[in-house]
């Protein structure tokens, strides 16, 4: 059972810093571009929101293979955790480009390839910044346990 809470809380943690770094990626861009108006925090939530969405539900396919290759093998390396959420970012851009045309992801007259290329890096770097909170998460608890702490108050 208590795998089964980290396993969830770390998918929760991981999607929620991934969302946030996209989030602040694209308003420092539209900053930049002065696409933003007069509300850049307003528009910061919204896209920190619409994008953990997004997130959760497109990556949650890449993520149950994940766990269960981890549970299978036991995996505790941090690079399958990191490399494994970087290649699930990768795969995210290409729906996320292809729904979304404008801002960030409008390029003028760039072809879908081009644009998917162009924000590339930006979707495997929040992957990998999801991994990373996903491992943490999954191996913090686990250290508290190593050292002989326990939650039990006695």
């Amino acid at each position: 059972m208590k795998t089964l809470i980290r396993i969830v809380v770390g998918y929760i943690c991981a999607v929620t810093a991934a969302a946030l770094r996209q989030s602040l990626w694209w308003i420092l861009v539209e900053l930049k571009q002065d696409n933003v108006g007069s509300e850049p925090l307003y528009l910061t939530m919204q896209m920190f929101y619409w994008g953990w969405i997004y997130a959760f539900i497109w990556a949650l396919m890449p993520f149950s293979v994940g766990v269960h290759i981890e549970l299978e093998r036991a995996i505790r390396k941090p690079l399958f955790f990191v490399a494994g959420a970087a290649l699930t970012g990768t795969l995210l851009v290409l729906p996320k480009v292809y729904f979304l045309e404008r801002g960030v992801f409008d390029q003028s007259n760039a072809s879908f390839i081009e644009r998917c290329w162009a924000s590339l890096p930006q979707f495997a770097i929040s992957g990998l910044v999801a991994g990373a909170a996903y491992y943490l998460v999954r191996t913090f608890p686990r250290a508290r346990e190593s050292l002989g702490q326990t939650d039990d108050v006695p």
